[in-house]
């Protein structure tokens, strides 16, 4: 009887598997520092997106190719990320398409042909009314909104939110720099943030919004605050009212920041008034982001 091969599908996923058990634990940071980081997979989410991606490429080898190991298929990469280019996909979905085939074969995006460059005004997440927001109530998911907007918290973290994660700020240390921190209601993320990172998220907004958040927590009867979170909410726009929030409470006057401490804008805002840089650190934090850059262009490009 001849060998049968696995499917170009589980050789794929065997690969990611083995990456993503072998950087279960460990530092991103320390590995990019070592320069092996393409050898670990660190997040379950991203091995979730890169199996998405593969997948698609495994079909197109399949269906155009006839291939049955990912070496015979490694010829057609740039073939793929061609045809992915003229159906249109956006420069984001692109460069994800890339980075799924660099962390399955080992390889840089500069072994691939170039793909368009990502740019702000061409993410097609939406900023103003679409179709979705029709399925939105704002009566029904009023205290949810509030809720969002006043923490900054990702659909993930709320899910696994629990209401016993609620302190006061004098009962923390000084977190995030923040110097009213003692004067400050705390929500306290343990699970379903970016990396398994946890941190500490100041509550912030006007008295009355700041005591219905506190509300909520104290008065949850359940094991988790949220256990229904709605599909058709704008999560990226609450976490962008949670960072301006917080960002105008920290920020020095544009006239008062040192030279040393001025953020400037990008092209497209340049007329703007520079951000202060250690105001735009402590958003960077609570939002549970590593990269002050993706709090700058993502979250206060409105300021």
């Amino acid at each position: 009887m001849g060998h049968k091969h696995k499917s170009l599908m589980m050789q794929i996923n065997d690969v990611l598997q083995q990456k993503l058990h072998a950087g279960a634990g460990n530092s991103k940071l320390q590995h990019k520092i070592d320069g092996d980081y393409k050898n670990y997979i660190f997040s379950y989410n991203t091995y979730k997106s890169y199996k998405k991606e593969l997948s698609y490429f495994a079909r197109y080898i399949k269906e155009n190719h006839k291939c049955k190991t990912l070496e015979e298929a490694r010829q057609f990469c740039d073939a793929w990320i061609l045809k992915r280019q003229n159906e249109g996909k956006s420069a984001f979905t692109l460069k994800l398409d890339v980075a799924a085939l660099c962390k399955l074969y080992g390889d840089t995006s500069a072994d691939y042909i170039p793909t368009p460059k990502r740019e702000r005004k061409n993410i097609k997440r939406s900023r103003h009314s679409v179709e979705r927001d029709k399925h939105w109530s704002q009566e029904k998911w009023a205290t949810y909104k509030t809720f969002c907007e006043c923490t900054g918290l990702r659909k993930s973290e709320l899910r696994a939110l629990a209401p016993d994660l609620l302190l006061h700020g004098s009962d923390c240390e000084n977190v995030a720099n923040l110097e009213d921190h003692e004067n400050l209601w705390y929500i306290k993320v343990v699970k379903g943030s970016k990396g398994g990172k946890k941190r500490l998220v100041p509550i912030i907004g006007t008295p009355e919004e700041v005591q219905l958040v506190v509300d909520t927590m104290r008065n949850c009867t359940t094991s988790r605050v949220f256990p229904r979170i709605p599909d058709a909410a704008d999560q990226h726009h609450f976490r962008s009212v949670y960072a301006q929030k917080c960002y105008l409470r920290y920020a020095r006057p544009a006239n008062e920041i040192p030279r040393e401490d001025r953020c400037y804008r990008r092209k497209d805002l340049r007329k703007r008034p520079p951000l202060d840089k250690k105001s735009l650190r402590k958003v960077s934090i609570v939002l549970g982001h590593g990269r002050e850059s993706v709090a700058r262009e993502f979250y206060l490009g409105n300021l």
